[in-house]
């Protein structure tokens, strides 16, 4: 391996969405933790977890497997349910009630869109069999299937035609004449070619004007579903929807209630189709805060939680996050029989080894610098990567010398996973806060006279043990105290213990003890 250098490593993207684009994808795609098979449980629909701790990978990988034959998988991203309000009821502007009804609309509207969009692939599957039987078996098969289909595209036709026009007003004329006079001095023909309009007499007529109407969404809605259930007795079809954090509401509180109505009615529809077809269903995909948001605010919905949700916490198990790192070292490097090598001995190559008792590889020092997501740590990797393409292994130096990019980008991450709560104004009097103050390690009772002391340069914070915990609770800032059982006497320096709500942490933040700020962002925000 003399001629390995960084460059021949690539285990991954910021993106989950790009990373599944990659050739690759498949064979970096780390199973080992069981929660792809978890997602294949018919009661499993809900995968949490903080941003960058692979939701769209996972969802994304479910969907490659699966997504042939007769089972069809799509992945979408609920800002697009603001498209459908717009062409659906004209108006993206919905009061609560009618906004809480859509969403089961929207739902079947999306199934529908996906089993329309797939009737080749569905074919190909009827008639992959070779021998008789087992063509004559898919033909009669594929025959029931597609008068479902027809019916099913002959009805969203009806809603949505081809054409440049939709029809502004559809009118069906009917002339009756109910003049008994008129109506006895007329012969049968007369009156067969009076009420078609073509024939002109005298006498009283009263003309009916029917006026034909689309239906409305809810009422669609039930039809929608009639017909997808009949579909899903010949094929399997699951649909995915990312991004439900990004859906723009005008508060947090009307956010929390609509994901809340959401998860409630992909439930509801998921026990329907499950009676037809175990393998269909909607996948939701939300971060674990928001899930955590939900308890307080309704009864009900923490057992759906219990039962349906997969949740990617990478520090349950200390070592699942080194091995998910180190097998994909090993998977993307194909030219030095990496993949053969167990994960320590990836570790030992690529990672340089320490000499002093904080860390003991140069690995453990990029686990230190982020917030137990997959995401960081390929994140501060390829920071380095980019800046040394040509070495052999990543030392510590590497890893100082990439510290100030990589801080930003956790900084940057960081202010978008807080504007779902925060205004932009709130985030950036939080940030300055911390510069300001410019400490890594202090009391509570320093930071809160500081903050008092100058609260006129901070008029977004409106009370500073709420930001406090709600800092801890993002894992920006934890405790930390000193280590006096496990301390050497060989040591020089102190060994301290820091508690992070993602790891070790209780849940909520410890005010008698020391506040640490977080490694990774303490470049980008100048604090030493």
């Amino acid at each position: 391996m003399n001629d390995f250098k960084l460059s021949n490593i690539k285990i991954g993207y910021a993106d989950g969405e790009k990373e599944a684009e990659e050739d690759n994808f498949s064979d970096l795609f780390y199973t080992d933790n069981n929660k792809y098979n978890e997602l294949l449980s018919k009661y499993k629909f809900i995968v949490s977890g903080r941003k960058g701790t692979g939701k769209t990978i996972l969802a994304k990988y479910y969907q490659k497997i699966n997504n042939n034959g007769s089972f069809i998988i799509d992945y979408s991203k609920l800002d697009k349910i603001s498209l459908h309000q717009f062409i659906d009821l004209d108006s993206i502007n919905l009061n609560n009630d009618i906004r809480f009804l859509f969403h089961e609309y929207y739902i079947h509207k999306h199934f529908v869109e996906t089993i329309l969009k797939n009737k080749k692939n569905i074919k190909e599957y009827f008639f992959a069999e070779k021998n008789n039987v087992g063509c004559f078996k898919a033909l009669v098969n594929f025959k029931k299937y597609i008068k479902v289909y027809r019916n099913l595209y002959n009805l969203y036709k009806e809603y949505y035609p081809d054409g440049s026009f939709n029809d502004k007003e559809k009118k069906t004329i009917q002339k009756i004449i109910e003049n008994s006079s008129v109506d006895a001095e007329l012969s049968s023909t007369e009156k067969l070619t009076a009420k078609l309009g073509t024939t002109t007499f005298n006498g009283n007529e009263n003309v009916l004007e029917i006026v034909k109407e689309k239906k409305n969404f809810a009422e669609r809605s039930e039809q929608y579903k009639k017909h997808i259930l009949e579909c899903l007795k010949y094929i399997s079809v699951s649909i995915i929807i990312d991004d439900l954090d990004e859906i723009k509401t005008e508060d947090t509180e009307h956010l929390i209630s609509l994901l809340i109505n959401l998860v409630t009615k992909v439930n509801d529809i998921n026990m329907t189709f499950l009676k037809v077809n175990s393998k269909s269903k909607c996948i939701l995909l939300l971060r674990s805060d928001i899930i955590n948001l939900f308890a307080s605010r309704s009864a009900n919905i923490q057992k759906i939680i219990s039962d349906s949700n997969i949740e990617l916490d990478w520090f349950k198990n200390d070592e699942e996050l080194e091995n998910m790192i180190m097998y994909k070292i090993s998977k993307s490097d194909t030219t030095h029989n990496m993949s053969k090598q167990p994960p320590k001995i990836i570790k030992k190559i690529i990672f340089e080894k320490s000499n002093n008792n904080l860390f003991n590889t140069s690995f453990d020092k990029i686990i230190r610098f982020s917030f137990g997501r997959p995401r960081d740590l390929i994140t501060y990797i390829d920071c380095v990567i980019e800046q040394y393409p040509n070495a052999p292994q990543i030392s510590f130096k590497m890893l100082k010398d990439s510290e100030q990019t990589y801080s930003q980008k956790i900084v940057n991450e960081i202010k978008n996973e807080m504007s779902i709560q925060l205004s932009s104004e709130e985030i950036e009097d939080i940030m300055n806060l911390l510069r300001n103050y410019g400490k890594a390690i202090f009391k509570y009772d320093e930071i809160t006279e500081y903050f008092n002391t100058h609260s006129n340069l901070y008029k977004n914070i409106e009370n500073i043990n709420t930001v406090l915990q709600y800092l801890y609770q993002l894992g920006i800032i934890g405790n930390s105290r000193l280590d006096t059982q496990k301390r050497r006497e060989t040591q020089k320096k102190r060994r301290y213990i820091y508690t992070w709500s993602y790891r070790n942490g209780g849940p909520t933040l410890n005010m008698d003890w020391d506040i640490v700020i977080h490694f990774s962002i303490r470049k980008a925000l100048n604090i030493v």
